[in-house]
């Protein structure tokens, strides 16, 4: 009898465990089956975000005449568009491994060379042009500040040479014959000030201005798809449209040619894609190119200064700066603007003119903003804890 009571609570104590093991099981799995939900919801909300951003980009670039490839970043996310034609004629659509000119974002490029030689010790933003070339007109007047700056007093023409330049030598000669200087000072935007920092920045390190951007920022950055005028030979470059008398893809007169790549060396030579130019400006904004310090230095030299290395400041007072660039036509252009931590911006690489592309940027990143902050403004309607009586 003893025995067979023993036997009872101990069945009676196993099956309380086994009840309690199997209610801690139910609850686990209870609780990772709401925690993957909220994931799965979490992840739906994105991809819905991405798509009525996306169609609402496309429709705004249909009505714009645009031609290109766009690239806006919100905090953590990012969303790419490419639309139009490459070639027309030939039905190339604009894609992820379309090669764009950049024009004057090239110019960061090159301010970011010296901003690190000047960390060096190798230069200083107040050396003069004359320590390194005392043939070129007035550069015992100009300081590598002045010519980052655009108040050198450089003025040039844009225009191609007659062949495609091979070296330093021919560069400085071609740059020199194009350039004049004034005596008037303030900014006066001219490439030939890129060109000679350029120029300049080879001749202290005794290495090509290509192998420099190849080591100190493509390697870094992993930009594997960014290419110099001598690499694009075998490579075909979106051609340049332009809207004419109410109709799109016109073929722009004005074309650029790699001869006139070849005589913007660090000034608009560069041909990048909008994925490649988005691991820059996030190496530059991270600074992965250059410290805090270092980038404030360079781009923000004092409060009224309305332009620096390559970036409009004009805008700073709202929390960006911009860079906008284009080739003799209106076909090619190129436009950035982002904030200084790099978690907002947008770039956009184009082949067509069609509105002011700065005017276009706005649009761009106004459009994102508005889905974001409208579904936003519903979830947390959706989450509201007021409900209505009846």
């Amino acid at each position: 009898m003893q025995k067979r009571k023993l036997y009872l609570i101990f069945f009676l104590f196993l099956l309380i465990i086994l009840t309690s093991c199997s209610n801690d099981t139910a609850k686990k799995k209870a609780t990772f089956s709401s925690l993957q939900t909220i994931k799965d919801l979490a992840k739906e909300k994105v991809v819905e975000n991405k798509r009525i951003i996306l169609d609402s980009m496309k429709n705004l670039a249909k009505d714009s005449y645009f031609s290109g490839a766009v690239l806006e970043r919100r905090n953590d996310n990012t969303y790419i568009m490419y639309y139009g034609y490459k070639n027309k004629e030939k039905k190339e659509k604009v894609n992820e491994k379309t090669i764009f000119p950049i024009c004057s974002q090239s110019k960061i490029f090159c301010a970011i060379i010296i901003a690190q030689l000047i960390k060096e010790q190798k230069l200083s933003y107040d050396d003069n042009l004359a320590q390194y070339f005392p043939n070129i007109e007035g550069s015992e007047k100009v300081t590598i500040r002045d010519l980052l700056s655009h108040t050198s007093g450089y003025e040039n023409s844009e225009i191609a040479p007659n062949y495609f330049l091979q070296n330093d030598k021919q560069l400085l000669k071609f740059t020199e014959a194009i350039t004049t200087h004034s005596e008037i000072s303030g900014f006066n935007y001219a490439n030939s000030n890129f060109v000679f920092l350029a120029l300049l920045a080879a001749k202290i390190e005794h290495k090509t201005y290509y192998n420099l951007v190849k080591e100190r920022i493509l390697n870094v950055l992993k930009m594997n798809n960014t290419y110099f005028p001598k690499d694009l030979k075998e490579i075909d470059l979106p051609v340049s449209y332009v809207m004419a008398e109410g109709k799109d893809y016109q073929y722009d007169e004005t074309n650029y040619s790699l001869n006139l790549l070849s005589s913007l060396m660090g000034a608009g030579e560069i041909c990048s894609t909008v994925t490649d130019m988005a691991k820059f400006f996030d190496g530059l904004t991270h600074k992965k190119l250059l410290t805090k310090e270092e980038y404030q230095r360079l781009f923000h030299p004092n409060e009224e200064a309305v332009y620096s290395a390559g970036l409009s400041l004009k805008e700073s007072n709202k929390g960006y700066g911009s860079s906008l660039g284009s080739f003799l036509g209106q076909g090619i252009q190129s436009y950035y603007e982002g904030d200084d931590d790099g978690q907002n911006y947008s770039i956009i690489l184009s082949n067509m003119h069609s509105v002011d592309i700065a005017v276009l940027g706005d649009l761009f990143y106004s459009t994102t903003s508005d889905v974001l902050a409208s579904n936003e403004q519903k979830n947390k309607e959706n989450k509201s804890p007021l409900k209505t009586r009846g």
